[in-house]
């Protein structure tokens, strides 16, 4: 019977080494703007609230003015959302006071700490998965930024990832889980890592022979989460069980079984 078992062929791969990091979601810094009045003044309306939607040029509060007490509009100079607001109704607002921090929150910051035993491996440009759990889909990017200073309190490094965020969907503030690929192997002969199987004292995958299946014993090199390097054991082209190999190993274990050198 089948089993759901699934038939590869032994060749080369390329193992992935990667580390595993704690990050936030921030909004992107050079996509924010804070709306401060051209003249100080007494605020008549605040017509945006926290996390409101704002169009460029939009008059976000209208101030009257302290030299000539006519009121003017105060206007965002980006499209965006309302991430902070500082004002209230018949306050007084100084010279060069921002009364409102706006963001386009269509693409937003990760920033992923890394532990001080990982700083020498971190390139920019380096392939990073962001995971953030809970039925988000997971996104995909490169590391942008490396910050040239340690924190002080966490004794980590930042690296910081630009996530396109078209539906608002990555929301500043959250916490995040990241892998970033650190080195790429080329290695000339591998199998999955799901064909790999623990016999007895050994590392094994299953060798199809026909309508028969063959224990091969290996050495196994270098591995990640998809991949495992053949040093030993198996030949290129050689074909093997790739997925549901336990099945095979739960009927030899009842009948018990040769294996192949």
């Amino acid at each position: 019977k089948n089993s759901g078992i699934v038939i590869e062929t032994a060749g080369p791969a390329i193992i992935k080494t990667s580390i595993q990091v704690n990050g936030r979601i921030l909004p992107n810094e050079d996509l924010m703007t804070h709306v401060i009045p051209r003249y100080p003044g007494i605020v008549k309306q605040i017509r945006k609230r926290l996390g409101d939607a704002v169009a460029k040029d939009e008059v976000v509060a209208v101030v009257e003015s302290n030299e000539s007490l006519q009121p003017y509009g105060v206007k965002s100079s980006i499209a965006g959302t309302v991430l902070k607001k500082t004002i209230t109704q018949g306050e007084f607002v100084k010279e060069g006071e921002a009364i409102y921090t706006v963001a386009d929150l269509g693409t937003v910051w990760v920033d992923l700490n890394v532990h001080r035993k990982d700083f020498d491996k971190l390139k920019i440009g380096q392939a990073v998965t962001i995971f953030a759990g809970e039925g988000t889909a997971n996104a995909s990017g490169t590391v942008s930024y490396i910050s040239p200073f340690g924190a002080e309190d966490t004794q980590t490094m930042l690296a910081r990832v630009e996530l396109p965020n078209p539906k608002g969907g990555w929301r500043p503030g959250l916490f995040v889980t990241g892998e970033i690929i650190v080195d790429e192997a080329t290695v000339p002969l591998a199998v999955k890592a799901s064909a790999v199987q623990t016999f007895r004292d050994w590392e094994v995958v299953f060798m199809q022979d026909g309508n028969v299946f063959e224990i091969a014993i290996l050495e196994v090199g270098r591995r990640d989460a998809e991949w495992a390097e053949v040093v030993s054991g198996l030949s290129l082209g050689q074909k093997y069980v790739a997925d549901n190999s336990f099945v095979i190993k739960a009927d030899i274990g009842k009948s018990g079984a040769t294996h192949d050198h």
